[in-house]
């Protein structure tokens, strides 16, 4: 079923805007913290790639880190990146509702996104006000990725990159969605150095997605963004955090098995209950933080003569960070001790973007620091899969070019559009003694339409 579902969202696709082909630009264009909000309309993306490397990248499972324990999913061979249909309606009273259907590689479909968002009453234009600057202040409730700023937001999802960035997956296991409300507050003002807008995010989750698990409840979060137009560019400045009361967080043994799992499984190291088994228990404080900046480079910006390479407005740049810290106690068969946790990945990328090819670089680095105290702390730790904690290291080069849509009845002019492009990376990843080399052919598809 789940094989006929994809095949007959492909064969809509070549007769019907993409998410990923220009994700990030319209992220970028759009005030920082969100994805671009989308507008009453469909929505269509295929991301298909094949990965060729000699052994498992040691990304997939990422040992040494405390996650969920499975073995991760597979990347090599071929495989379904993503898949995912999308609608957005204007319902009565101002809400927009938006609901999204993915699937990712053999996992099952599942809801991306399910929200309604409403403009607040009160909420006041700098025209009415007098003031000369805009503000809107909106709620979304339910599904949806609570605000990270545009790099932390689409990396690894509708990504220029196949591969999940190393932090995010260290930080929240893949790309963090959650049910919730998410409060926005976004003016604009007239700064001495160009027009800027702004987005102040306050956000309350059910907290069950990691580094959640399914007894965790009622976590905050917070995010402030600011993008400048200056002579010298667009710049986005952003930065997050968030914190988890996390309780009874389960992690496998042993990385056995195939498949990845969304949810943490269950523990307890209450009296009376089932004994631990197979299984490591984590319960503390979990807090999650980053920041990233960008820069996209102005039109008329190139000097007299030179080539296309050295036109700014060619140019994109991002930095960022992300940090995971976790304190309280971990348990196994074989004793509760205390740990404390510090997780910290780092990316920095280029792209370039041509009339007829994109080339891009990312460079990446994951870290981490354990502290385990107490009885049995390192039988514990063993269980845990600390003991062979290292550091690891990605450096990814990426091709990019775009395919002809015409006759895909689209284009991108006017309610209804198509895009589609081919891309080719080569990279290696480190871990320790470990290195593996790798090289992917990716395929995307879009489309999309307004009502």
């Amino acid at each position: 079923m789940t094989r006929r579902l994809l095949v007959g969202l492909l064969a809509t696709l070549l007769v019907t805007r993409p998410a990923w082909a220009h994700g990030e630009d319209a992220a970028a264009d759009a005030a920082p913290g969100d994805a671009a909000a989308p507008s009453p309309g469909w929505q269509l993306t295929w991301d298909h790639a094949h990965l060729q490397a000699r052994q498992a990248l040691p990304s997939q499972a990422l040992s040494g880190y405390l996650l969920q324990g499975d073995a991760g999913t597979e990347l090599r061979g071929t495989r379904l990146v993503h898949a995912a249909v999308g609608v957005t309606v204007q319902a009565v009273d101002g809400w927009l509702l938006h609901g999204e259907l993915a699937q990712h590689g053999g996992d099952a479909p599942h809801a991306e996104a399910l929200w309604a968002r409403r403009g607040l009453h009160g909420a006041v234009t700098g025209a009415e006000s007098g003031t000369g600057t805009a503000s809107l202040t909106t709620i979304t409730i339910g599904r949806q990725a609570p605000a990270q700023g545009p790099l932390w937001t689409t990396a690894g999802h509708h990504d220029r990159f196949v591969l999940m960035p190393l932090a995010k997956q260290a930080t929240t296991l893949g790309t963090w969605l959650d049910d919730g409300v998410q409060l926005q507050w976004a003016p604009s003002s007239e700064t001495p150095w160009g027009p800027a807008q702004h987005r102040l995010h306050i956000g309350l989750w059910q907290g069950h997605a990691f580094p959640g698990s399914r007894s965790t409840s009622g976590t905050p979060s917070l995010h402030g963004g600011t993008a400048l137009d200056h002579a010298s560019g667009l710049w986005t400045l952003d930065a997050w955090a968030a914190v988890a009361r996390v309780s009874e967080r389960g992690a496998r043994l042993n990385l056995g098995g195939r498949g990845h799992s969304h949810v943490a499984p269950q523990c307890s190291t209450q009296p009376g209950n089932a004994p631990l088994s197979n299984v490591v228990c984590f319960s503390g404080r979990s807090t999650l933080s980053g920041w990233s900046l960008g820069w996209r480079g102005p039109e008329g910006l190139q000097p007299v003569g030179w080539p296309e390479l050295f036109n700014a407005a060619r140019w994109r740049l991002d930095v960022g960070q992300l940090w995971r810290q976790e304190g309280g106690q971990l348990a196994s068969t074989n004793g509760q001790v205390d740990l404390h946790s510090r997780y910290a990945g780092q990316l920095l990328q280029a792209w370039w973007t041509g009339d007829a090819v994109e080339v891009g670089w990312r460079g990446e680095r994951l870290m981490a620091r354990h502290r385990v105290v107490g009885a049995g702390a390192a039988a514990v730790a063993q269980d845990a899969g600390l003991v062979g904690y290292a550091p690891v290291h990605r450096h990814t080069l990426a091709l990019a070019w775009p395919l002809p849509t015409a006759w895909l009845g689209g284009g991108r002019a006017g309610a209804f559009s198509t895009d589609a492009r081919v891309a080719i990376e080569s990279g290696q990843e480190r871990q320790g003694d470990q290195r593996v080399h790798f090289a992917t052919v990716r395929l995307v598809i879009g489309a999309g339409g307004l009502w």
